[in-house]
């Protein structure tokens, strides 16, 4: 008999389940669910979904938290040739909506309430908007159990719609993070999607005996590629947490002997807050956490943890590009954002003249190869803005490569602004502010200036033993970076806002920053 392709989104869940049927496949550390169950319960939605009659090609949106339920409905909709819409589950009504309506949904897999987020009412509030939609299945009820006869029938289509599922076919729809306005759904095929988890499970000698936690939302590209498809394929086991608390993901570490820990910088701070030398974490061998120099260290030092995993990449390209792992020298863990994999190409290309950079100089970094996606749904001008007739993938970042072939990642273009006619990098504002021994962290944006185009304004938490005036932290600041790049207005902050990936949002900083200037008195606690 015919089975699905390796190279597919079920075809790995398939062939993990039959060589390792009773090991663990995911849990919250309460209640789990082993690969075999993830795959009954695979099979018997995707048969659900024939029933109702989604087709290969429609778009299925997934609403649901992180959970069994939602990791079978991502394999049952790829089973059967469907796209998987990865539905961000933390927005408003309004962009939940918008989510479903621009990919042409015709169905939604859902969970009523997802924390704070009432998913059946922003669906149900408004029909007229979303005129492709035919219905949705609430995944926390008990399906009633098909007629045998019918249960064959559509078992047979199943396994034979799943035969057909090739590697070069869409396998998500996953939603880049909208920071600057609303979201696009990045198309992404499966083989592009396997392909990422493999390479990085290769370079980080990902096994079966691994246990994987994160707090990364399985809609995000670092819960469904980094959580879900490194485990699937390599059978270890994911201890997830539905939303991200420094104390509980520690504590799961320390309980379940957690062997690989995902992070980005706010959540890897948040647990360097906390006395993280009280947790026994020497099951640890391996921790990402997208954070900078000085946290990456002090995660080394305080942990204990032999590799420090660094990666660079994006939703459109399937995931990271590039990687640190066990095999790079420490230095090279600690301070750069790894190698490309391979079939990759990097190439960074001078902001002012468009020609390759010189290596050690920053520029735009680009991106070729099988990584590469197919494009924005029906966003066609948004395309065009990304990808080149090369194949290039513009990723409107900056950074560098060393003579080794390190990358070195600088900065976004869209967080450099123009002061009096100069640009000036946010990030590096961040850092200078963030090395005083009070700050614990800062952000900045870019606000209008009527002479010199932009200034600086900066969100700075402190330390909660230290005291710090804004003019001393100005001060400061001029005696380590130019004058211009000083920040012009700080506003002392208790919490940072953040996106769906868990990432600082600056545009919802420069938001609240222009609300201060307009009612409050400036370098004043807001």
């Amino acid at each position: 008999m015919r089975v699905a392709r390796p190279d597919t989104l079920y075809g790995v869940l398939a062939r993990t389940a039959a060589r390792l049927p009773e090991q663990l496949a995911a849990t919250d550390g309460t209640t789990g669910a082993t690969y075999r169950q993830i795959l009954e319960r695979a099979d018997d939605l995707s048969l659900r979904l024939l029933a109702v009659g989604v087709e290969p090609g429609d778009h299925v949106g997934i609403a649901a938290g992180n959970g069994a339920p939602w990791i079978a409905s991502f394999f049952a909709t790829a089973r059967i040739g469907a796209v998987p819409v990865l539905v961000n589950t933390r927005a408003t009504a309004a962009e939940l909506r918008f989510m479903i309506r621009t990919t042409d949904c015709s169905f939604v897999l859902m969970e009523p309430i997802v924390r704070r987020t009432r998913v059946a009412d922003a669906i149900a509030e408004d029909r007229d908007e979303l005129p492709r939609l035919a219905g949705t299945l609430d995944l926390t009820t008990e399906l009633p159990p098909l007629a045998p006869q019918e249960r064959a029938r559509l078992e047979a289509r199943a396994r034979q719609l799943s035969v057909a599922v090739r590697a070069d076919r869409p396998g998500a729809i996953i939603f880049t993070s909208g920071s600057t306005g609303f979201p696009k759904g990045a198309v992404l095929r499966h083989g592009g999607l396997v392909a990422n988890a493999t390479h990085h499970t290769r370079r980080l000698h990902i096994t079966e005996r691994d246990r994987w936690c994160s707090a990364a939302p399985f809609f995000h590209a670092g819960g469904s590629v980094w959580g879900i498809l490194t485990c699937t394929l390599t059978g270890a086991s994911l201890y997830y947490l539905n939303a991200f608390d420094a104390e509980r993901a520690l504590d799961m570490i320390q309980r379940h002997r957690c062997t690989c820990h995902f992070g980005v910088e706010t959540m890897m701070r948040d647990e360097l807050a906390l006395p993280v030398e009280r947790y026994d974490l020497s099951s640890l061998c391996l921790c990402t956490a997208g954070a900078s120099h000085d946290v990456r260290r002090e995660i080394r030092r305080r942990y204990r943890v032999p590799t420090l995993l660094e990666m660079y990449g994006q939703t459109e390209a399937h995931g990271n590009v590039t990687l640190t792992g066990p095999d790079d020298p420490v230095e090279a863990q600690d301070d750069t954002f790894g190698r490309p994999h391979p079939g990759i190409a990097l190439r960074i290309v001078d902001l002012e003249h468009g020609q390759e950079a010189d290596v050690g100089d920053d520029g735009e970094i680009w991106i070729r190869g099988d990584c590469v996606f197919d494009g924005y749904y029906g966003r066609p001008d948004a395309n065009l803005e990304v990808l080149d007739g090369d194949g290039w993938l513009h990723t409107g970042d900056v950074g560098r490569l060393d003579a080794d072939g390190y990358l070195y990642f600088s900065g976004r273009l869209k967080e450099k602004v123009r002061v009096g006619g100069e640009n000036v990098s946010l990030t590096e504002i961040d850092a200078c502010l963030a090395s005083h021994p009070a700050v614990y962290q800062a952000y900045s944006v870019g606000v209008p200036d009527p002479r010199l185009e932009e200034v600086i304004a900066s969100f700075v938490r402190l330390h909660s033993s230290h005291a710090l005036g804004a003019d001393e932290l100005v001060a400061y600041a001029r005696t380590r970076i130019a004058d211009f790049k000083a920040p012009r207005y700080v506003f002392f902050v208790d919490t940072f806002p953040r996106g769906a990936s868990g990432r600082v949002s600056r545009s919802q900083l420069r938001d609240r920053a222009l609300e201060l200037l307009r009612t409050a008195a400036p370098r004043a606690r807001a």
